[in-house]
């Protein structure tokens, strides 16, 4: 350990003496780091670098990061202790050449070009270590390391005219760390917002409003993530901006504006390749021999993709998607494929987070585009509603099959086959109602719910063939009024009870005598449980009453006969009595204006 301690000593001293003339010392500081450490016994790596930093030439410091810096990153699947010390001793070094020569040429030399792809690599398999992460020393360690890395590629950008292909790949990189943190809601703010009674096809007179929002879903956060790793990252989308001649004092969102400038599509190429590491990426290059490129595709890969272990790909996937405008002609082809393969993955927050951007996806895009993916949409969709369990995954589906549906209102076979898989699967969790409250919630709002409104609106009364299934399901579902969660079920529900009346009126009548009991039985229980209410569950209890008010009015215009004879029935105290002349009234309303209505 002497003669190491020695040698460290007289690499300072020879280092001290070339620069003596122009000294820098935050570069010997790190040095002295670097070097007095005694974990750290690499002198013939350092040796190295002092011989390519006396030649005082930046693409020769380039070519020595490939051998002398990236194998020592990483130990075994974790990040090396010195990996810190090594970049940021690098890039002190990399800054000082680059600012003693002219660097603004119109060639990038190769070196620099393969010294850009190592870095992007590198930073992918060092926040792979971040699930390994226990300490807060290890979590600085990884911040550390990657603003270092960042800080490089900043330093390269404001040195050398790089080529547009090259900057698109180093922007995808960028927006995998770009903030805020990519959630459902981020992607669809109209998630936090949902007015259920739009999905009312005999609308309320006076109208009502309730809002239930979806449960969000993000995916996993950095938590390493600090000052010093947002910085860099700033750098760096400074850095590219201004690479690109822009001006940054004009620029409102610099990732979406470098995005535009790059060009939507060529972004979206970059990120494909990105997510599905189909690029390939040189192993050993020397000057008499021909670069050779390894199979990307092995057994391991197709196990466990790497968009699993690197979470960061799918974060760029998901801050394009916000970025994105109305131009989305030419990213369709790239983006949709991501989607469908975070759709049939796990965990069950990639499937709604894959689910969110297709429906963000057919939403600002106009309904030519996917044309020749409606097939592949909805063999996605069907395959992921028979597979999921997760209620919140199965909730975004839910969402993603109801938008797809609307899009294309002529696929009506599919829009049947979605409403009647969603029934069955209701039906099976009927047992556990009071377990499976919050999942039934989910199905209504974002799937069952909508369907059966689009279905009400036909005129083919498209609802007969699955309304007795439906109502097996829905009607026992108005008993489940428990706090807050229960009453906002008991609303959707009603909607949809609603809905299935209006779509499968020809056989409404041979089913009069549940409808009409269930119904009235819901208004019994919740005038019951009114004065127990407080706060924001008495607004919802106001509201079910109300609703069950007109949902039984409506039930009255199709159910015929035996519908009216269940209300003639004078064996109820004074306040069903009063509830049952409203009723009428609403119904009387409703039959006036039956023409405006329907």
């Amino acid at each position: 350990m002497h003669a190491v301690k020695s040698e460290a000593q007289q690499l300072i001293r020879d280092l001290t003496a070339f620069y003596e003339q122009q000294p820098n010392k935050r570069l010997f500081d790190q040095l002295h780091l670097l070097l007095d450490d005694e974990s750290w016994t690499e002198l013939e790596v350092t040796k190295i670098w002092l011989k390519e930093f006396q030649q005082q030439s930046v693409t020769s410091l380039a070519v020595c990061y490939s051998h002398n810096v990236s194998p020592y990153l990483m130990k075994g699947d974790k990040i090396h202790v010195q990996s810190v010390s090594l970049l940021r001793f690098y890039q002190l070094m990399l800054h000082q050449l680059t600012t003693q020569e002219n660097t603004q040429i119109q060639q990038v030399p190769k070196s620099i070009l393969t010294m850009i792809e190592q870095l992007i690599g590198d930073v992918f398999s060092i926040t792979r270590s971040q699930c390994d992460l226990g300490s807060d020393t290890n979590q600085d360690l990884l911040s550390a390391a990657l603003s270092s890395q960042l800080k490089i590629i900043g330093i390269i950008l404001e040195a050398y005219s790089i080529d547009r292909h090259t900057l698109t790949g180093i922007a995808t990189l960028l927006l995998s760390f770009s903030q805020p943190q990519p959630s459902s809601h981020l992607l669809l703010p109209s998630l936090k917002q949902i007015n259920v009674f739009e999905h009312c096809s005999i609308p309320m007179t006076p109208a009502l409003a309730c809002v239930i929002a979806i449960e969000n879903v993000e995916i996993s956060r950095f938590r390493w993530w600090d000052s010093m790793a947002n910085k860099a990252v700033s750098f760096c989308w400074q850095s590219l901006i201004l690479r690109m001649n822009c001006n940054i004092e004009k620029v409102n969102n610099i990732p979406q504006e470098a995005c535009k400038s790059l060009g939507w599509d060529n972004v979206a190429k970059a990120i494909r390749q990105q997510f599905f590491e189909k690029k390939e990426k040189k192993v050993e290059v020397s000057e008499n021999s021909l670069p050779t490129y390894p199979l990307k595709i092995t057994k391991d890969l197709q196990q466990d993709p790497l968009y699993r272990m690197e979470q960061c790909r799918i974060r760029a996937v998901l801050n394009f998607v916000h970025l994105l405008g109305t131009e989305t002609e030419e990213v369709i082809p790239n983006l949709l494929p991501i989607c469908f393969a975070l759709i049939d993955s796990f965990p069950p927050k990639l499937v709604a987070l894959g689910s969110t951007a297709l429906v963000v996806l057919l939403d600002i895009s106009p309904k030519d585009l996917f044309q020749d993916f409606e097939d592949a949409m909805v063999s996605v969709l069907k395959k992921a509603l028979k597979t999921t369990a997760d209620r919140v995954a199965l909730t975004y589906i839910c969402l993603a099959c109801t938008k797809l549906v609307k899009v294309f209102p002529d696929r009506v076979k599919d829009r049947r086959y979605f409403t009647i898989t969603l029934i069955q699967m209701m039906q099976g969790k009927l047992l556990r109602l009071s377990e499976e409250s919050c999942t039934f919630l989910g199905i209504m709002l974002s799937g069952l719910g909508p369907l059966l409104a689009q279905q009400a609106k036909q005129n083919d009364a498209e609802l007969i063939e699955i309304s007795r299934p439906a109502l097996r399901v829905l009607l026992p579902l108005l008993r489940e009024g428990v706090e807050e969660s229960g009453k906002k079920l008991q609303i959707v529900v009603l909607i949809g009870i609603i809905n299935l009346t209006v779509g499968g009126y020809p056989i409404m009548a041979h089913h009069s005598n549940k409808i009409i009991c269930e119904l009235l039985a819901c208004w019994g229980h919740s005038n019951n449980a009114l004065p127990a209410c407080k706060g924001n569950e008495r607004e919802l209890c106001l509201k079910v009453l109300s609703l069950s008010t007109h949902a039984t009015a409506v039930a009255l215009l199709f159910c015929g006969k035996r519908a009216h004879e269940i209300m003639e029935i004078t064996s109820f105290n004074s306040e069903m009595a009063l509830h049952l002349e409203r009723v009428k009234e609403k119904h009387q309303m409703l039959l006036t204006n039956i023409e405006n209505i329907l």
